[in-house]
Protein backbone atom coordinates (compact mmCIF):
# COMPACT_ATOMS: atom_id res chain seq x y z
CA UNK A 1 0.00 0.00 0.00
CA UNK A 2 1.49 3.52 -1.11
CA UNK A 3 0.72 6.63 0.38
CA UNK A 4 -0.59 8.78 -2.89
CA UNK A 5 -0.72 12.79 -2.92
CA UNK A 6 -4.25 13.82 -4.70
CA UNK A 7 -3.91 17.14 -7.00
CA UNK A 8 -7.94 17.32 -7.99
CA UNK A 9 -8.29 19.96 -11.23
CA UNK A 10 -11.22 21.67 -10.45
CA UNK A 11 -12.87 23.25 -13.31
CA UNK A 12 -15.83 26.01 -14.28
CA UNK A 13 -19.41 25.25 -14.60
CA UNK A 14 -20.09 23.65 -11.26
CA UNK A 15 -23.15 21.00 -11.84
CA UNK A 16 -26.06 21.29 -8.54
CA UNK A 17 -26.15 18.30 -6.22
CA UNK A 18 -29.32 18.11 -7.52
CA UNK A 19 -30.33 15.66 -10.00
CA UNK A 20 -27.25 13.32 -9.68
CA UNK A 21 -27.89 10.02 -10.87
CA UNK A 22 -26.69 6.76 -10.18
CA UNK A 23 -25.86 6.23 -13.63
CA UNK A 24 -23.27 9.03 -13.73
CA UNK A 25 -21.85 7.13 -10.53
CA UNK A 26 -23.74 10.19 -8.61
CA UNK A 27 -20.86 12.54 -9.48
CA UNK A 28 -23.03 13.79 -12.81
CA UNK A 29 -26.12 14.38 -14.29
CA UNK A 30 -27.42 12.21 -17.04
CA UNK A 31 -28.07 14.32 -20.14
CA UNK A 32 -31.41 12.54 -22.06
CA UNK A 33 -32.89 13.84 -25.38
CA UNK A 34 -35.20 15.77 -23.51
CA UNK A 35 -33.50 17.97 -21.96
CA UNK A 36 -30.17 18.19 -24.17
CA UNK A 37 -29.03 21.64 -24.54
CA UNK A 38 -26.55 22.08 -27.67
CA UNK A 39 -23.57 23.41 -26.80
CA UNK A 40 -23.33 22.18 -23.63
CA UNK A 41 -20.15 20.94 -22.20
CA UNK A 42 -18.51 18.68 -19.86
CA UNK A 43 -16.19 19.73 -17.20
CA UNK A 44 -13.41 18.06 -18.97
CA UNK A 45 -14.44 19.57 -22.18
CA UNK A 46 -15.59 17.31 -24.01
CA UNK A 47 -19.42 18.23 -25.85
CA UNK A 48 -22.29 16.54 -23.67
CA UNK A 49 -24.92 14.52 -26.36
CA UNK A 50 -28.03 12.95 -25.80
CA UNK A 51 -27.86 10.26 -23.83
CA UNK A 52 -24.45 10.89 -21.72
CA UNK A 53 -23.33 12.25 -18.36
CA UNK A 54 -22.82 15.79 -17.86
CA UNK A 55 -20.30 15.61 -15.39
CA UNK A 56 -19.28 17.86 -11.87
CA UNK A 57 -16.38 19.19 -11.23
CA UNK A 58 -13.14 16.79 -10.66
CA UNK A 59 -14.51 14.05 -12.09
CA UNK A 60 -14.74 12.52 -16.04
CA UNK A 61 -15.23 9.90 -17.60
CA UNK A 62 -18.46 8.08 -19.86
CA UNK A 63 -20.35 7.82 -16.19
CA UNK A 64 -18.18 10.61 -14.10
CA UNK A 65 -16.43 7.65 -12.59
CA UNK A 66 -12.80 8.48 -12.89
CA UNK A 67 -10.99 11.28 -10.64
CA UNK A 68 -10.06 14.34 -13.05
CA UNK A 69 -6.15 14.65 -11.90
CA UNK A 70 -3.73 16.67 -12.74
CA UNK A 71 -0.15 14.79 -13.87
CA UNK A 72 2.01 13.88 -11.54
CA UNK A 73 5.85 14.42 -12.08
CA UNK A 74 7.73 11.04 -12.52
CA UNK A 75 10.43 10.44 -10.22
CA UNK A 76 13.03 8.26 -11.42
CA UNK A 77 12.97 4.72 -8.90
CA UNK A 78 9.15 6.09 -7.90
CA UNK A 79 5.71 4.30 -8.47
CA UNK A 80 4.45 7.90 -10.54
CA UNK A 81 1.99 8.90 -8.24
CA UNK A 82 3.31 7.23 -5.04
CA UNK A 83 4.80 8.87 -2.18
CA UNK A 84 5.68 6.75 0.71
CA UNK A 85 7.41 4.08 0.43
CA UNK A 86 9.60 4.16 -2.13
CA UNK A 87 9.98 0.50 -2.52
CA UNK A 88 7.30 -1.62 -2.08
CA UNK A 89 9.42 -3.80 0.07
CA UNK A 90 7.75 -1.99 3.04
CA UNK A 91 3.92 -1.37 3.86
CA UNK A 92 2.48 1.60 4.74
CA UNK A 93 -1.11 3.39 5.09
CA UNK A 94 -2.45 6.64 5.61
CA UNK A 95 -0.03 10.14 5.79
CA UNK A 96 0.13 13.55 6.02
CA UNK A 97 2.16 15.81 4.59
CA UNK A 98 2.52 19.24 6.17
CA UNK A 99 4.94 22.56 4.61
CA UNK A 100 7.08 23.54 7.43
CA UNK A 101 8.00 26.93 8.11
CA UNK A 102 11.61 25.86 7.40
CA UNK A 103 10.40 25.16 3.64
CA UNK A 104 10.81 21.38 3.58
CA UNK A 105 8.22 19.04 3.51
CA UNK A 106 6.87 16.36 6.10
CA UNK A 107 5.64 13.17 6.05
CA UNK A 108 4.16 11.35 8.98
CA UNK A 109 2.91 8.23 7.58
CA UNK A 110 1.71 4.34 9.85
CA UNK A 111 4.25 1.78 8.53
CA UNK A 112 4.91 -1.87 9.27
CA UNK A 113 8.00 -2.94 10.87
CA UNK A 114 10.03 -5.67 10.24
CA UNK A 115 8.65 -5.33 6.37
CA UNK A 116 5.70 -6.81 7.36
CA UNK A 117 2.57 -6.56 5.19
CA UNK A 118 -0.77 -4.45 6.33
CA UNK A 119 -2.42 -7.72 7.90
CA UNK A 120 0.28 -7.24 11.22
CA UNK A 121 -1.38 -3.20 11.91
CA UNK A 122 -2.13 -4.89 15.45
CA UNK A 123 1.51 -5.88 16.35
CA UNK A 124 3.97 -4.01 13.92
CA UNK A 125 2.43 -0.61 12.55
CA UNK A 126 4.40 2.44 13.57
CA UNK A 127 4.44 6.41 12.63
CA UNK A 128 7.42 7.04 10.31
CA UNK A 129 8.37 10.92 10.04
CA UNK A 130 10.08 11.51 6.33
CA UNK A 131 10.72 15.06 4.42
CA UNK A 132 11.14 16.35 1.11
CA UNK A 133 12.30 19.14 -0.54
CA UNK A 134 8.75 18.62 -2.89
CA UNK A 135 5.59 17.46 -2.18
CA UNK A 136 5.47 14.88 -4.83
CA UNK A 137 9.08 13.24 -3.25
CA UNK A 138 10.92 11.67 -3.27
CA UNK A 139 10.66 11.34 0.73
CA UNK A 140 13.87 10.36 2.58
CA UNK A 141 12.99 8.68 5.61
CA UNK A 142 13.77 10.36 8.91
CA UNK A 143 13.18 9.12 12.67
CA UNK A 144 10.33 6.73 14.03
CA UNK A 145 8.57 8.71 15.85
CA UNK A 146 6.22 6.44 17.76
CA UNK A 147 7.32 2.77 17.52
CA UNK A 148 5.49 -0.14 17.67
CA UNK A 149 2.24 -0.45 18.43
CA UNK A 150 0.68 3.06 16.76
CA UNK A 151 -1.12 3.86 13.34
CA UNK A 152 -3.42 6.25 11.83
CA UNK A 153 -1.05 9.04 11.84
CA UNK A 154 -2.39 12.62 11.27
CA UNK A 155 -0.86 15.91 11.34
CA UNK A 156 -3.58 18.80 12.57
CA UNK A 157 -1.80 22.28 11.16
CA UNK A 158 -2.39 24.16 14.71
CA UNK A 159 -0.78 27.53 12.91
CA UNK A 160 -3.87 29.78 12.48
CA UNK A 161 -4.31 29.29 15.52
CA UNK A 162 -1.08 30.62 16.79
CA UNK A 163 0.13 26.84 17.84
CA UNK A 164 2.69 24.26 16.30
CA UNK A 165 2.95 23.22 12.65
CA UNK A 166 1.67 20.07 13.42
CA UNK A 167 0.01 18.44 16.42
CA UNK A 168 -0.34 14.72 15.82
CA UNK A 169 -2.87 12.79 16.53
CA UNK A 170 -2.75 8.60 16.26
CA UNK A 171 -3.83 5.53 17.99
CA UNK A 172 -1.78 3.66 20.11
CA UNK A 173 0.69 4.36 22.04
CA UNK A 174 4.01 3.00 21.37
CA UNK A 175 3.96 0.54 23.81
CA UNK A 176 2.44 -3.31 22.25
CA UNK A 177 0.42 -5.76 23.74
CA UNK A 178 2.82 -8.91 24.89
CA UNK A 179 0.25 -10.92 23.84
CA UNK A 180 0.75 -9.90 20.24
CA UNK A 181 4.88 -10.03 19.79
CA UNK A 182 6.18 -7.91 16.80
CA UNK A 183 6.38 -10.54 13.79
CA UNK A 184 9.69 -10.51 12.25
CA UNK A 185 9.32 -13.23 9.21
CA UNK A 186 8.14 -11.16 6.79
CA UNK A 187 10.05 -9.53 3.37
CA UNK A 188 8.68 -7.44 0.45
CA UNK A 189 5.74 -6.32 2.49
CA UNK A 190 4.34 -9.30 2.60
CA UNK A 191 3.48 -11.38 5.75
CA UNK A 192 3.71 -15.52 6.00
CA UNK A 193 0.20 -16.90 6.52
CA UNK A 194 -0.42 -17.92 10.40
CA UNK A 195 -3.77 -18.68 10.82
CA UNK A 196 -3.17 -19.52 14.47
CA UNK A 197 -1.79 -15.71 15.27
CA UNK A 198 -4.47 -13.01 15.62
CA UNK A 199 -3.38 -9.74 12.93
CA UNK A 200 -0.61 -12.38 11.42
CA UNK A 201 -2.65 -13.46 7.95
CA UNK A 202 -1.18 -12.09 4.74
CA UNK A 203 -0.70 -9.22 3.23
Amino acid sequence: VVVVVVVVSLQVGAIPHTGLTPLCSRNGRWVSAANHTAGTTTPNATAATAGTCLCRPGWWGADCGQLDLLPVTVVAGQTPGAVWPLSRATSSWGGTVTLGGDGVYHLLVSEMANHCGLATWQRNSLIRHATSLNVQGPYVAREVVIGVEAHNAACMDARPAGGPACILLHVGSGSHDPSRPIQTNCSSGFTPINRNAAGGGGG
